[in-house]
């Protein structure tokens, strides 16, 4: 039994051991001179390093490169990988288990050479400077990408929801006591609620593309013209609400959230109630 209480501990302590320490990085030079670009970009092309660093948790765990709706290639623990892309719009995220865990935008870099650093511990994916982007290629160990590229749906949260890339937009306000305008009508969508409230969700028209991102407590609005208007939100699947606008009216979408199995969706609910309404009508 000793043995046996002997051997276990060993091996519990081989692999605590294994797991190593959360690896930092900086430049130096040496390394950065012997850094040579195998493959340059051409000018409409951008080439892209991703680089996970070495971590003590999870370092057994592969992790889906996605471009896009697409993943190029899977990094271990202490490894990195490149590839081009088509300079424009571009979305990388990292994904596991079926879901992108972390995300990064990469629109319109033509000709340039881009070192993106996954730091697993904390799940974050930032744009390293050159110099130390060549260091930490050279400290770790290169990973093919893959033979045959994969279509994965983890990526349709970001493509649907470009406010998780914490990108600025615009958005006109609309006082609703304007009145009338050339026989048009407001849309307001509400999210009053304080549930994932950091969890920003983007909003679509099939008749005006994105209207904009909410987080909790906060709205939008939108003057339209008359006829159908379907609006689009996107958690884990889609929600879809469409409208019937008539002329110089006010119509109310409020988000909610739906718990499933394993999945949270979201929920457009026409407000129609007077009593519903005067719950939410504070926030106009």
């Amino acid at each position: 039994m000793n043995i046996f209480k002997s051997t276990i501990f060993i091996f519990i302590f081989i692999m605590i051991s294994s797991c190593g320490t959360v690896a930092t990085y900086d430049v130096k030079p040496d390394l950065v001179k012997e850094f040579k670009l195998l493959s340059p970009p051409n000018k409409d092309e951008t080439l892209i390093y991703v680089i996970r660093g070495s971590a003590p948790t999870g370092g057994w765990r592969l992790v889906d490169v996605g471009v896009n709706q697409k993943v190029k290639a899977q990094l271990g623990d202490s490894t990195h990988t490149f590839f081009k892309v088509k300079s424009g719009i571009n979305t990388i995220g990292l994904i596991q288990s079926g879901r992108a865990f972390t995300y990064l935008a990469l629109d319109n870099r033509p000709g340039e050479t881009v070192f993106l650093y996954l730091d697993y511990e904390v799940g974050t994916l930032t744009e390293a400077r050159d110099q130390l982007g060549k260091t930490m290629v050279q400290e770790t160990t290169f990973t093919e990408k893959l033979s045959q590229e994969k279509v994965t749906e983890a990526m349709a949260g970001v493509l649907l929801n470009p406010g998780w890339l914490k990108l600025d937009y615009m958005m006109e306000g609309i006082n609703t006591q304007n009145g009338r305008v050339d026989n048009t009508s407001i849309i307001s969508i509400v999210r009053p609620g304080i549930e994932f409230k950091q969890a920003i969700l983007d909003f679509w028209s099939d008749n005006k593309g994105l209207l904009g991102f909410l987080g909790g407590e906060s709205y939008l609005q939108i003057r339209v013209k008359p006829g159908t208007h379907k609006i689009y939100t996107y958690l884990n699947q889609l929600s879809v609400v469409s409208i019937d606008v008539q002329p110089n009216n006010h119509y109310v979408l409020k988000v909610d959230f739906q718990r499933g199995f394993g999945k949270t969706k979201t929920k457009l609910t026409p407000v129609n109630a007077v009593e519903d309404i005067n719950k939410v009508k504070n926030w106009f």
